[in-house]
């Protein structure tokens, strides 16, 4: 008998601890694609640093066509479907974005809905993620926004505010 309310103890404690692993779990998987948009744009920056070395010092890529950096970019976003980064400095937030809504990028990250415009493009751009605590924290917090406050996202080094 003691055996089993030991089991049932450890499965209270667990069930209990549930929300902090999973929030840690979350919280880990948003900070590993985060380190990866960071590097993504630190690498297009040394490339573009390293492309006005170059074309500086030599007369001749006057002549021809310097597509470095776009062919970088390339490289950089079709390695993973990271597409940049939104930061709410009003309630803390900072998430990457993956291209498209599937129910697994929505787990780990905020999500541009396909078919609509990129950011910074003109148009209607949808940045979309969960609200509730199932996945972590993400958008839970949207509701302490008021009109006017700053949301910055970053794509390709760029930054844009609305």
């Amino acid at each position: 008998m003691k055996k089993m309310s030991y089991i049932f103890i450890t499965i209270g404690i667990l069930t209990m601890l549930y929300p902090f692993f999973n929030n840690f779990y979350q919280s880990y998987w948003q900070q590993n694609l985060l380190n990866q948009v960071d590097i993504a744009e630190s690498v297009i920056e040394d490339y573009q640093l390293l492309n006005e070395f170059f074309y500086e010092e030599l007369d001749y890529f006057e002549e021809q066509e310097v597509d470095t950096i776009e062919r970088m970019e390339e490289v950089v976003n079709n390695s993973s479907n990271l597409l940049g980064t939104i930061e709410i400095a009003k309630i803390n937030l900072r998430l990457p974005i993956l291209l498209g809504t599937s129910s697994s990028n929505l787990r780990k990250a905020a999500g541009h809905l396909s078919g609509t415009n990129f950011p910074g493009e003109i148009g209607n751009s949808v940045i979309a993620a969960h609200r509730g605590r199932k996945y972590g924290v993400l958008f839970n917090r949207l509701e302490e926004l008021e009109a006017g406050d700053k949301i910055v996202i970053t794509t390709k080094g760029e930054k844009h505010e609305y």
